[in-house]
């Protein structure tokens, strides 16, 4: 169970470092694509879109295993892990966010 905390610890920590990062670079993407020509962005999108849905499929997956996760682990202690609460929250709100872009 100590083993579960610690992992989920470092996993919300890369999480955060994960989705600033993810954000900055699409700010960059944004930034540039405004300088480019509507046949370089018909290009750019006809190979980035089945890409990112890929991704973003299987960002859902590993979302939705480690929602469950941490609400079992929560379930089991009941007591909120350190900082679980809050990632359990962040979790659920990403995959509604997800379902309602479907």
């Amino acid at each position: 169970l100590r083993e579960k905390k610690e992992v989920l610890e470092y996993v919300q920590a890369r999480v955060v470092v994960c989705l600033d990062n993810g954000r900055e670079l699409l700010q960059l993407i944004l930034a540039k694509w405004t300088s480019l020509t509507d046949t370089q962005k018909q290009e750019i999108a006809a190979y980035i879109i089945p890409e990112v849905e890929r991704i973003w499929d299987l960002l859902n997956t590993h979302a939705s295993e480690l929602h469950g996760a941490v609400g079992d682990l929560e379930k089991k202690e009941k007591v909120g892990i350190i900082h679980g609460r809050g990632l359990h929250w962040k979790i659920s709100t990403a995959l509604q966010f997800n379902s309602r872009l479907k």
